[in-house]
């Protein structure tokens, strides 16, 4: 009896205990000589991309050459969802095109992925890893700052000061002639 009820204690604690756990993902990170951002992913479970990450991004965006040239899936654009695995998550996105991305990658994909989560760029370890909440070194660290966000449409912003020494009657131009 005593046994029984230890293996039913133990089951009944593994759900409000993995509740409480603080899940990470975390992703290698490159960053090439022109300074873009990119991980890689796999696209429709047939396809690896290199896959800039751009803030001003929403969804998925590949590039005109990479959907004619590369995938092997194929793709239509703007209205189907297809899945996208970065990392250890599979993300459910449409697909949109472009002319362009960030030098040497396949496309881009956005913030959006992220919604809800925390994204940290590790630039020493070279990785993002992705937090189901903020960790606590960093609210344990006076290094880290709390700026305010605020969103507009689909794109975010920080807000922010600068300050610098004041001029005044300077021709900042004269020399553009």
């Amino acid at each position: 009896m005593k046994k029984n009820l230890v293996v039913a204690f133990i089951l009944f604690s593994i759900p409000s205990f993995a509740q409480k756990l603080k899940l990470s993902d975390t992703i290698s990170l490159t960053i090439n000589e022109h300074n873009t951002i990119f991980i890689k992913a796999v696209f429709n479970e047939k396809d690896t991309l290199n896959l800039n990450f751009d803030t001003g991004t929403t969804e998925l965006i590949l590039i005109n050459d990479v959907l004619k040239n590369t995938l092997k899936s194929t793709t239509e654009l703007y209205s189907t969802f297809y899945h996208l695995k970065i990392g250890k998550t599979i993300y459910k996105t449409k697909v949109y095109d472009a002319e362009l991305a960030g030098h040497g990658t396949d496309g881009r994909f956005g913030w959006d992925f992220f919604k809800g989560k925390v994204v940290e760029l590790n630039y020493d370890n070279n990785s993002m890893i992705i937090h189901s909440e903020l960790p606590n070194y960093v609210k344990l660290d006076s290094k880290f700052t709390t700026l305010k966000m605020e969103f507009w449409k689909d794109l975010f912003f920080v807000s922010s000061e600068i300050y610098a020494a004041t001029y005044s009657r300077c021709n900042f131009f004269r020399n553009l002639r």
